[in-house]
């Protein structure tokens, strides 16, 4: 089994998945991301920027804002007995959009009790031409008896992030698996 495979990104697979602890299957946790903070302090505040900087941990009275977050400010009053107030807030645009990708492999005709390397390649079609833009790689063994031959085996998931300026646009990726195996019985070579 030696095999190299493109697919589209819209393609569907089947489900039926290897639990194996070298297979990577990884959830998504946003507690791991880290998101920079930035303080502009070379350009001078108006006083309800400042007000806006204090009182919220940040100390020293500098506003801190995550660059993530998708934030626009309307001032809005409610008079004595007023309960209800509709306000329209414009313009609010989203930060640090991306696309993810989860790509599932499945195995067919493979030999179980034997070590496979999988490889997951995704390009990006840029002026023309394919880019690389994410590479993952996997070891698992192929469970069952030794001398059979195992099918539908999935592998998954196999994640790729892609962040965005701007969601409304067309992205084109190409995905590439590249499989084979990687344990062999004892073969002596003759070398000189």
């Amino acid at each position: 089994m030696d095999e190299k495979k493109s697919l589209d990104v819209s393609s569907d697979v089947d489900n039926h998945k290897v639990n194996s602890d070298s297979a990577p299957n990884l959830p998504l946790n946003l507690e791991n991301l880290k998101v920079k903070e930035e303080t502009d302090t070379d350009t001078p505040q108006t006083e309800e920027q400042e007000d806006r900087g204090h009182g919220h941990g940040h100390g020293h009275g500098q506003q801190k804002q995550c660059l993530c977050t998708a934030e626009q400010s309307y001032d809005v009053t409610f008079g004595p007995c007023e309960d209800v107030k509709e306000v329209m807030v414009n313009d609010v645009k989203l930060h640090c959009e991306g696309r993810l990708l989860m790509v599932k492999v499945k195995l067919d005709n493979v030999c179980a009790s034997r070590k496979v390397n999988v490889g997951v390649v995704v390009s990006e079609k840029k002026a023309g031409s394919y880019k690389t833009v994410g590479l993952k790689t996997a070891q698992l063994t192929i469970p069952g008896r030794p001398g059979t031959c195992m099918n539908n085996m999935e592998i998954g998931d196999f994640c790729f992030v892609f962040p965005e300026k701007v969601m409304c646009g067309h992205r084109k990726f190409k995905v590439n698996v590249i499989a084979h195996y990687s344990s062999f019985a004892n073969i002596s070579m003759c070398c000189d």
